[in-house]
């Protein structure tokens, strides 16, 4: 009777040491989830709608729908960019190697910009591959796999009939904690808590919540289609900018904002046009308020970081522009960073890159 007793003890011990490891649900007596099931079900995506937060689980960031090729390569992208701010709103669509950012600033009600150019890959490819739900279970099940976590499925944890599946890790000090449909085993929202307070409560660092995943995304989504007063700056249709030459980086970054305010100070639209990355004469005359008339000082460039392997120097200027009827002293900053796709090439961003 005691040898029997043992091996039973010694099966639960077992049980419960695999249900903290894969994460077995049961109900009722039979199994109705396993975290391989999620794995599973995430692997090989062909396109997702996903929503970023940041800092909280309501500060909404970004939102992106993407689809994949068989290898998993992002083939186009739409993303909304900073949603948790009143402004400016920024678009970005990538496919075919080009790149349409739009930029619409409500706050003084200039028409939007949408800025086409030469882009070899998304420039928030790494954001795309920080916030992948495949890649983040991937991530977690390799943690498993490697003894480093576990993960723990409570049948008294349920949200809306959706499952809550919680992971600690042993190789780093965050929490994670998804959300996952019963039937489908998709991760519905995935957050991740960083540390821990004085009173021992968990602190949001960063999640996502999935709209839609393998599903055929509407093509409209992709299509650049903004508001009939656009203004267009397309950079893939010759050179724009300036050429460096043998100028070193800050010496190209002065060049380009002295000779681009020099000349939209004449009203030269042409050539301020070109240094402003290709910006047309309605780019300058719905900015009348920042148009330099007098007393031109161009400040020492300062770095100011873009995107990995990309320069961009901001560069403090002070001259007299006519504001609200009158001619006043006003400070202004430019940011001037090479043109993409074309190598050697500076330009004024005209917009907030």
């Amino acid at each position: 009777m005691n040898r029997q007793i043992l091996k039973i003890a010694a099966a639960l011990v077992v049980a419960t040491t695999v249900m903290g490891v894969i994460g077995i649900l049961q109900n009722g007596g039979q199994t109705t989830y396993a975290f391989e099931q999620t794995v599973t079900a995430m692997r090989g995506k062909r396109s997702f709608h996903i929503q970023t937060f940041y800092d909280s689980p309501t500060w909404l960031k970004d939102e992106y729908w993407a689809e994949f090729d068989e290898n998993g390569q992002v083939i186009r992208l739409r993303q909304k960019e900073w949603l948790g701010r009143k402004y400016p709103e920024v678009e970005v669509i990538w496919e075919n190697q080009i790149k349409y950012q739009y930029e619409l600033d409500d706050k003084r009600g200039e028409p939007g910009i949408l800025l086409i150019s030469n882009k070899k890959h998304h420039v928030d490819e790494e954001d795309v591959e920080e916030f992948d739900p495949e890649m983040m279970i991937e991530e977690i099940n390799r943690k498993i796999e490697d003894g480093l976590a576990t993960v723990k499925v409570d049948d008294s944890q349920t949200q809306d009939g959706n499952l809550i599946v919680e992971v600690m890790t042993t190789d780093d000090p965050y929490r994670r904690v998804m959300l996952v449909d019963p039937q489908s085993k998709f991760v519905l929202r995935w957050e991740l808590y960083d540390k821990q307070d004085d009173e021992g409560n968990w602190i949001y660092n960063k999640g996502i919540k999935v709209l839609e995943y393998n599903e055929p995304l509407d093509p409209n989504i992709f299509h650049v289609n903004f508001p009939a007063n656009t203004i267009i700056i397309d950079q893939t249709a010759g050179a724009v900018g300036t050429a460096k030459g043998d100028l070193s980086d800050k010496e190209v970054a002065y060049e380009t904002v002295r000779q681009g305010l020099e000349a939209w100070a004449v009203d030269d639209y042409e050539t301020a046009g070109l240094l402003f990355g290709g910006a047309p004469k309605e780019f300058f005359t719905a900015r009348e308020y920042d148009k330099p008339l007098d007393e031109i000082t161009i400040g020492e460039p300062e770095w100011c970081p873009l995107e990995p392997n990309r320069p961009r120097y901001r560069i403090i200027c002070s001259y007299v522009a006519e504001r609200e009827g009158e001619r006043k002293k006003i400070r202004i900053s430019y940011c001037v960073t090479t043109v993409a796709g074309q190598p050697g090439r500076w330009f004024i961003t005209p917009i907030k890159l």
